[in-house]
């Protein structure tokens, strides 16, 4: 059994459950896409979930809100600043 992987953002109209549909869909077909493209991502979920059971090479990520676009690329490429401002931030 798969363990669902969760997104660290909380995303109203979350594709969640959509992942085990994908999932289960790709592996009956034996189909690994090259490419996997998820536009409006929000919490990517569906994405997460490829990367993490490794069923897709290569992951792109779009989303028109800035804010959210931002998250995913300081996440994926500049986590170790993620990483320094959550640690010191004052509680």
């Amino acid at each position: 059994m798969t363990k669902t992987l969760i997104s660290p953002l909380r995303y109203p109209g979350s594709k969640r459950r959509l992942g085990s549909f994908v999932i289960n869909s790709l592996k009956i077909n034996s189909i690994k896409p090259e490419f996997y493209i998820e536009p409006f991502s929000g919490g990517a979920s569906v994405a997460l979930q490829l990367m993490h059971e490794n069923l897709a090479d290569k992951i792109l990520l779009m989303d028109i809100d800035p804010w959210i676009s931002s998250f995913w690329d300081v996440l994926f490429f500049d986590t170790q600043w993620l990483i320094d401002q959550i640690m010191n931030i004052p509680i």
